[in-house]
């Protein structure tokens, strides 16, 4: 495959159709007087000490992408690699085999457009970057016969997959 592993994906457009991917993140309860109040924000808004709700860029564009590889029916798994724990469940998960680096998604459908055996996706925020550990990960998985890309956002991913030959739902964001 010609691309380098380390080449990130581009952003792209939106997808015409479908489902809505990112709604706005609006606190719920009394507005500051433009219409009514809002029922409930997203179930990917965080909220702040302050109250004000935030969009978590990579983990709302997580959400996304796995609800469009489900849509297209495609095999495929998550590695849980984000997120802070205490050292003794950091030391018990390296023992049981998670490695740093690994990358988020794990395609195990082959695509049908390129002759590789499966596809790994770093997915990042859109100024997000891949560590060393990621990078070699992904450059290892391409030397195996894998397509490997670290892609910036759901839209970037998609982008990826579809040029593979993969056909998911369509999405409007």
């Amino acid at each position: 495959m010609a691309t380098s592993a380390w080449t990130s994906c581009g952003a792209s457009a939106s997808h015409a159709g479908g489902w809505t991917a990112r709604p706005s993140c609006r606190s719920s309860g009394a507005s500051s007087g433009s219409g009514p109040p809002r029922a409930s924000s997203p179930s990917w808004c965080a909220s702040r000490p302050s109250g004000r709700r935030v969009r978590p860029g990579e983990a709302e564009d997580a959400v996304v992408l796995t609800a469009w590889l489900r849509g297209a029916s495609l095999l495929f798994l998550h590695v849980p690699n984000e997120g802070k724990r205490s050292g003794r469940t950091g030391a018990f998960l390296r023992r049981t085999g998670l490695a740093k680096g690994a990358p988020d998604y794990l395609v195990f459908t082959p695509p049908p457009l390129v002759d590789v055996r499966g596809v790994a996706i770093e997915l990042k925020s859109l100024r997000g970057r891949a560590t060393p550990e990621q990078r070699q990960w992904l450059a290892d998985l391409e030397s195996a016969g894998w397509a490997a890309q670290v892609c910036r956002g759901w839209r970037a991913a998609v982008e990826f997959l579809e040029s593979l030959g993969f056909k998911g739902p369509a999405i409007r964001g």
